[in-house]
């Protein structure tokens, strides 16, 4: 049933409803309830007053005898009852009727009123259905405007729109965020003319001119790209595309198409130009062979430094395949190899081929390729550059002998050792073995520093041929640096073999050498260590290889020891030392004994000599010489001198203050101190006060001044400067002692213990301490005998007008108190 039936049975509806409203009103308004109940009860009163008032007398006057009177009596209130409910019935039947007919007209309102819903209900389900309908429509008109609106925007595109009979345009590319022009600057813009003002100049002549002539009799799609100005004064290139409609008569009405932004599309454009101005730039110009071929291998491009340095135009190669323009210069095989390699994807990176040009003259070229790729990733050619290094592998010839060989002696150098160590062990068998001796030329930096670094130079060239003409091809001898050489032998099966082949080395070097007319004999030490025994990997064995050297130097040079895991134990310790003599300094575990001095004039203590021991927590006492030679070669003997001059002069000051001023101290110096920066300064600004310094003895080594004799002499002299004398401890042990006597600064020598053992012995030196004695008294100098530890020793050295003495057979060293109690304090 459509909406408007509905209506009209509404309407009908409406009308009998007006009816039965006005009768129901009219009933509604017939009945009054308090004045139909008041004549009811009114009706009853008048009723019953009758009925009271005349019946008792009418019966009073009809019946005499009292029985009957009663029985009437009785009668007459059943008859008034009986009146009475006629009375009410005909009222209450009257009224119920009433109500009845109320209620029917009611009844029927209601079920007009229900009819009346139901057209209503269907009405309001047929106006639900039209409003869905409408918001269909609606919801499916805003996606198709938000479409429409994304894909003007995510597009680039902008539409346009121009009236001709009114002049009005429109367009909404301004809008876009790149063009920068708000709702207000587009909405302006609403004519063609101020349109065109936006147009680039250059462009505008031709552009009016093309849509002129569109408007005129165009028919078809109109295009044209010209540069729009944005709200920033910068152009964009704009594609304007549309179509034209006419009226009926062909005059243009409506002009309306598209406007897209090809900014970005234009700038790629230009940049691919320019990549490609840049890669043929490249491609002809630059100094590299660049041959590109299709995915079958023909060529398609040969560059101009190709052409150049190959001889051959590109007309003549064009159309080769890669493979027959390679082989005649190089291994099929390996070209064969290359290219199916090449087929399957694989690249080429720095591989080096050796071409011949037209003339036949090799030429080396560092190849590298890439591939060309169609859209699906599929190579569909290969693109092969080259470079010339037929100038640098000879460079690197040269480079890699600079890089693995000793520019000296042409021996190979560490990396070259390493690398062919390396190689070697790869394919050793097992019945085989491998030697590694670190050699080291004996006391090389004395003969550097006293004749010069090109006589060092001479003994280098001099032993490195003595190596080689003993051991041949047998091993590979190396130059590490320095006076390091290191033999491998790999060609022997027996480590005994290795043993005899480094004995013979060792005995060669020990040959005279001659250096300006003069004569040297030098000697080596050698450390060996076998692979695998000693040593599964290059670090291993020169680790032991090094630490076997050590202890051969150690046990006497000139010789060569086998590394044992003894050694490796031993070299723990070692390090286990340097970690016991870090806590020993900041633990005290030092101190001071004191070993008398005799004057053997008058047999009087005249001075002592401070020595320092070591308490250590768990191996009790250490003596000095066995952990102050580590501590200078670590540098922690810095803090032993500190604290045995520190000590020594506190115990100075407490014997002054006992009225023994008069007692001597001497105190050893290490020679690594002396040389220091400084050093003099801080022992006088720290330690030593003037009155002391007079009876201050320092002690140094021969060995100390021969590592920097004019440096020492300096220092010696700054010393004595202080009033400190100066002693030349352990004289004899050095080379050329004697020599040094009137070159330095020194007060007093002290002959070592090896010289006072010998008298009276098989090898008596008897003659040479008296002669050092005669000769240090003709230089005003004292001596000093250590280790006096028999009478006839004693007596000997007085014969002889010795100065001092100390030994076991005047007192051994002493603590504080023992000394004091020597000294009577």
């Amino acid at each position: 049933m459509s909406y408007k039936k509905h209506l009209d049975k509404l309407n009908l509806n409406t009308e009998d409803r007006s009816t039965i409203l006005q009768n129901f009103n009219d009933l509604r308004k017939s009945i009054k309830p308090r004045k139909e109940t008041m004549k009811v009860i009114v009706l009853y009163i008048v009723i019953g007053s009758i009925w009271i008032l005349f019946s008792d007398r009418l019966l009073f006057d009809f019946a005499k005898d009292q029985d009957l009177y009663n029985r009437l009596q009785t009668y007459k209130g059943w008859i008034y009852v009986l009146l009475s409910g006629l009375v009410f019935y005909f009222l209450i039947a009257n009224r119920m009727i009433l109500l009845k007919t109320a209620t029917d007209r009611i009844y029927q309102g209601y079920e007009e009123l229900d009819k009346s819903y139901e057209v209503l209900e269907d009405a309001q389900n047929e106006l639900k259905d039209k409003y869905n309908q409408l918001e269909h429509y609606k919801h499916a008109l805003n996606e198709s405007q938000i479409t429409y609106s994304l894909s003007i925007e995510g597009s680039n595109d902008g539409v346009w729109n121009w009236n001709l009979d009114n002049d009005t345009y429109y367009t909404s590319i301004l809008l876009k965020p790149e063009f920068g022009y708000s709702d207000e600057d587009a909405a302006n813009i609403n004519t063609m003319k101020k349109w065109q003002e936006l147009i680039h100049q250059d462009d505008l002549i031709y552009g009016v001119k093309i849509m002129e002539k569109y408007v005129k009799e165009g028919t078809d799609i109109y295009e044209n790209i010209f540069r729009i100005c944005t709200k920033d004064g910068s152009y964009r290139w704009i594609l304007s595309r549309g179509k034209i409609f006419r009226d009926d008569s062909g005059k243009a009405i409506r002009f309306a198409g598209s406007h897209t932004d090809l900014t970005n599309q234009i700038k790629l454009q230009d940049s691919l130009r320019r990549e490609k101005e840049l890669v043929d730039s490249i491609a002809n110009e630059s100094p590299t062979v660049i041959i590109v071929c299709d995915k079958d291998g023909f060529i398609t491009k040969f560059n101009h430094f190709a052409e150049s340095i190959l001889d051959y135009r590109a007309e003549d190669i064009l159309g080769t395949n890669i493979i027959d323009f390679l082989q005649p210069y190089t291994d099929k095989d390996n070209i064969d190899n290359l290219i199916n390699k090449l087929m399957m994807g694989h690249t080429m990176s720095s591989m080096e081929i050796t071409l011949r040009n037209k003339d036949q003259k090799e030429i080396t070229l560092l190849w590298n390729n890439s591939f060309l790729h169609d859209n699906e990733e599929n190579i569909e050619g290969y693109v092969f550059i080259g470079v010339d290094i037929t100038e640098r592998a000879i460079m690197e010839d040269k480079l890699e002998k600079l890089a693995y060989y000793d520019s000296l002696t042409n021996l190979p150098n560490r990396e070259k050792f390493k690398f062919d160590f390396n190689e070697i062990i790869k394919d050793v068998d097992r019945l085989s073995c491998i030697g590694v001796a670190y050699m080291d030329i004996d006391n090389f930096k004395l003969v550097n520093d006293s004749m010069g670094h090109d006589a060092g130079d001479e003994l280098l060239l001099f032993i490195s041929n003595s190596i080689k003409n003993v051991i041949g091809e047998k091993a590979t001898t190396y130059r590490f640096g320095g006076d390091e050489f290191v033999l491998l032998f790999h060609k022997q099966h027996k480590t005994e073999e290795i043993k005899g082949l480094l004995n013979e080395v060792i005995d060669s070097i020990r040959i005279p050498w001659y250096y300006m007319e003069q004569e040297f004999v030098v000697s080596a030490s050698s450390g060996l260590a076998i692979y695998p025994e000693h040593g599964n990997n290059f670090e291993t064995i020169m680790r032991n290889a090094d630490t076997a050297l050590a202890y051969a130097k150690e046990s006497g040079k000139n010789k060569f020891l086998v590394y044992d895991n003894q050694m490796r134990l031993r070299t723990l310790e070692y390090m286990q030392l340097g970690n016991d003599l870090r806590n020993a300094i900041f633990n005290n575990q030092f101190y001071l004994v004191y070993q008398p001095q005799i004057d053997l004039r008058t047999d009087r203590i005249t001075g002592v000599e401070a020595l320092i021991r070591w308490e250590h927590p768990t191996r009790g006492i250490v003596a000095p010489n066995d952990f102050i030679p580590f501590a200078e070669e670590t540098g922690q003997i810095e803090f032993i001198d500190e604290y045995v001059i520190k000590a020594a002069y506190n115990q100075k000051d407490i014997w002054t203050s006992s009225g023994l001023d008069h007692i001597k101290l001497a105190i050893n110096i290490s020679g690594k101190m002396i040389g220091r920066d400084k050093w003099v300064e801080k022992i006088k600004t720290c330690y030593l006060e003037e009155a002391h310094a007079k009876s201050i003895t320092f002690e140094i080594t021969e060995t100390a001044i021969i590592s920097d004799l004019e440096g020492i002499i300096k220092t010696l002299k700054e010393i004595k400067k202080l009033g400190v004398s100066i002693a030349l401890d352990d004289f004899g042990t050095g080379y050329s002692s004697l020599t040094y006597l009137q070159k330095l600064p020194i007060d007093i020598i002290k002959l070592d213990r090896e010289f006072i053992w010998s008298i009276g012995s098989d090898n008596d030196k008897s003659t040479i301490i008296r002669t050092v004695i005669k000769l240090a008294h003709d230089l005003n100098i004292k001596v000093v005998a250590e280790g006096v530890e028999t009478k006839e020793q004693l007596e000997f050295l007085k014969e002889s007008n010795c100065d001092f003495a100390q030994g076991y057979y005047f007192s051994k060293p002493l603590k504080v108190e023992d000394i004091n109690n020597l000294l009577n304090i």
